[in-house]
Formats: structure tokens, C-alpha cells, sequence
């Protein structure tokens, strides 16, 4: 019996209106399918499961849905926290001076001298209002 494969790539990301997941099938650049799910909505999700329906939080003795919640709470910070140290703490490629001396087409020219502390991306932006203002 002959198999046939599929390949399948699911992508999910966190963005600025909530978490997004796409499908990819074989080699195709536009997604199979994609689904949204809003900030409001995962909020409203969690703190639903852990309610009897339109009523109060379930607290019961094997189940302490206050605790479940504030848990989900505590990862979501984690995560937050997480992401801000990972920004603070990395490389910043400061694209537009990158461009600026070496052009839009020059994919080959290198990044190094172009990449900064978080503290010189903010002293390239302050730099760069000041310039806007004048």
C-alpha cells in the first residue's frame, strides 16, 4: 500500500491584539487556515471554565478554581517578564542607520557595527526625535 504524507506547519504567536495560530500546508506561503484569538476573549475563557455557568468562581475541595485562576495569572507575568528581559537584555539592530550608510539591496553588508544595547536604542530614539524637531 502506497502512503501519502502531508506536511503540515502550525505557527502561533503572541501579538499586540492577542495570540494568533496559522496552518501551512506543504510549501504554500499563505495559510491553510488561521484563527485569532483576542486578549478579551482568552481572559474571559479561563475565568469561565472555572465558573458555574453566568455564576461565581467553583471553589470545592479537589478543585480550587480561585487558586487555578490567579496560577494562569502568575505564568502569564512569568512570560511578560520573561519577553521584557529577553528585549532589555539582547542586541538591537538599529535597521534604518543600517540602511541609511549601506542601502536597501546590500543584503550582504554586515550588521555588527549596526547592533546595540538596549540603553543605545534608546539613546538612537532620543537622538532621532531630537532631529525631528529641529
Amino acid at each position: 500500500m502506497t502512503q501519502a504524507t502531508i506536511e503540515l506547519d502550525v505557527y502561533s504567536s503572541i501579538e499586540t491584539e492577542g495570540v494568533n495560530t496559522c496552518v501551512f500546508i506543504g510549501e504554500s506561503c499563505d495559510p491553510a487556515c488561521e484563527i485569532n484569538f483576542e486578549w478579551t476573549d482568552l481572559i474571559s475563557s479561563v475565568y469561565e471554565m472555572y465558573c458555574v455557568p453566568s455564576g461565581p468562581i467553583v471553589y470545592d475541595i479537589d478543585q480550587d478554581g480561585v487558586q487555578e485562576i490567579l496560577s494562569v495569572v502568575d505564568q502569564m507575568r512569568n512570560a511578560a517578564d520573561d519577553l521584557e528581559e529577553r528585549v532589555r537584555s539582547g542586541k538591537i539592530l538599529l535597521r534604518d542607520k543600517w540602511v541609511a550608510d549601506n542601502g536597501p539591496n546590500n543584503l550582504g553588508a554586515s550588521t555588527n557595527e549596526y547592533q546595540v544595547s538596549y540603553s543605545e536604542y534608546l539613546d538612537h530614539l532620543m537622538q532621532n526625535q531630537r532631529s525631528e524637531n529641529e
